[in-house]
């Protein structure tokens, strides 16, 4: 049997683990994504900068549903974030 901590999907993610969660190759190729505003700004917590899982999932959501009609996440996601 798993331990309970073993079934928790942290919400608040490094950038090496918002990566791999949001499907980037590495750390660099999210911070890029961030940058190109594809995924959510990060914001400070404790020694440094993390994610929110919850805005990744909408970000990606956004992508999707932007990418078919022309959109970026930046214009249609901002009052979501």
């Amino acid at each position: 049997m798993a331990s309970r901590a073993a079934l928790i999907t942290p919400r608040i993610l490094r950038a090496a683990s918002a990566a791999d969660y949001a499907g980037y190759s590495s750390a660099r190729e999210f911070l890029r994504a961030v940058a190109a505003g594809e995924m959510p700004p990060a914001f400070r917590h404790g020694p440094g900068d993390v994610w929110d899982r919850v805005e990744i999932d909408d970000a990606i959501d956004l992508l999707k549903s932007c990418t078919k009609r022309g959109f970026s996440w930046q214009e249609k996601g901002a009052d979501r974030v």
